[in-house]
């Protein structure tokens, strides 16, 4: 069982940055990180990662989170599913619509189809922040309605995005709690391994956001083999830069975590993506005055003859996603090659080093950011400023 308090350790959304000295690293201007775009809110843009992944067509992604409202413009197209297994949840169904009843699961779904514009969105909702207490009983209760949605349909194969995190850790050890937490951790582990085993199913979850704590272990991106575990980095184009190549800030984010376990790193720092159109301005409010010192960003695009509300994010909540639009991609492409197999996790992680660039942080540390072109392996020198 998580306290919001706890929940809100691993999520961290929205947060002034302290000053700090960046790195710059020279790319060729045709390098897969170059045509990265960091402002994910170029909603007329595809990232470079579908570059040879496709678009995501006949592909699901299912996202454990806050749920994902339908109504929500940007995301109409991709919805396939939803259920909410909170008691008595009446949010999930007010005023007719699926809705978030925060914004954590529309943006990371947001983020999703912004790397996979065409791939559907299974939105189980298993958290609710207004509530004094939730259970991970909610989370295993989701994944088994995956897998029965899953059966009824003959499908095999999906994604699951995972942005939220268990940290029995923080428990005395001993304790009731601690003993209730690693109940939970035990019993989503099993869950997952079902999921994975029988049905195919391929989970990316974030690292956390507790790399100034120390890094304890959250799961389940703990769960070393059995899901991909994202961490974040910050990547943005500077200023002035012309010619044969584009000059990139890239660093490991201060705040994400560092575990052994952390497969690869992906954009989650300082990336936009979708607030909940019915909601919207609730979130305002509530950060109105954030907003007004700079501290959370906010912004409303047009979006065919609708308008989008945007928000500015921080948190390996969103470097993960990124990461499962990107599996989606590469399971599209598996299919394809090998008549319908499914690949294994493992076989996903070997495609996905390999298509990876790698940058060295200031600690020695190697890192990968997978990038969806066929050819990765580059090596990127040079991460971090002589001075």
């Amino acid at each position: 069982m998580n306290s919001n308090s706890d929940y809100a350790r691993c999520i961290e959304l929205a947060r002034p940055r302290p000053a700090r000295s960046t790195a710059r690293l020279a790319l060729r201007a045709d390098h897969a990180l170059a045509r990265h775009e960091p402002e994910w809110a170029e909603l007329a843009e595809v990232p470079a990662f579908t570059a040879l992944g496709g678009d995501g067509t006949n592909e699901h992604v299912a996202v454990l989170d806050t749920g994902i409202e339908r109504a929500t413009a940007a995301l109409r197209d991709n919805w396939a599913a939803g259920v909410s297994t909170i008691p008595g949840d009446n949010f999930f169904w007010r005023g007719g619509y699926r809705t978030d009843s925060f914004f954590h699961g529309t943006a990371t779904g947001g983020i999703v189809a912004q790397t996979m514009p065409r791939v559907r969105l299974v939105a189980l909702k298993c958290f609710d922040q207004r509530r004094a207490r939730n259970d991970a009983a909610w989370w295993v209760a989701a994944i088994d309605w995956l897998h029965r949605w899953q059966e009824r349909r003959g499908i095999r194969g999906i994604v699951v995005n995972v942005s939220m995190g268990l940290a029995p850790g923080r428990a005395p050890r001993g304790s009731a709690a601690w003993t209730k937490a690693w109940q939970d951790v035990r019993a989503l582990e099993r869950a997952i391994a079902r999921s994975v085993d029988e049905f195919g199913n391929v989970y990316c979850a974030a690292a956390a956001n507790d790399g100034q704590r120390g890094s304890p272990a959250a799961y389940p991106a703990a769960f070393d083999g059995l899901v991909l575990a994202v961490g974040s980095i910050r990547l943005a184009r500077a200023d002035g830069d012309s010619g044969s190549e584009s000059r990139f800030l890239v660093e490991l984010s201060e705040f994400s975590n560092t575990n052994a376990y952390v497969d690869f790193v992906c954009p989650g720092e300082d990336v936009w993506s979708f607030l909940p159109t019915r909601t919207a301005r609730a979130f305002r409010r509530a950060y109105r005055g954030a907003i007004r010192a700079g501290v959370v960003r906010v912004t409303r695009v047009r979006y065919g003859r609708r308008r989008q509300w945007l928000v500015e994010l921080d948190g390996t909540s969103f470097a993960s996603p990124a990461l499962a639009g990107m599996v989606a991609g590469l399971l599209g492409e598996y299919k394809r090659a090998n008549d319908g197999r499914l690949p294994t996790t493992a076989e996903i992680r070997r495609v996905l080093v390999e298509r990876s660039e790698r940058f060295v942080d200031p600690t020695g540390r190697t890192w990968l950011v997978p990038t969806m072109l066929a050819g990765g392996n580059a090596v990127l020198s040079g991460f971090h400023d002589d001075d």
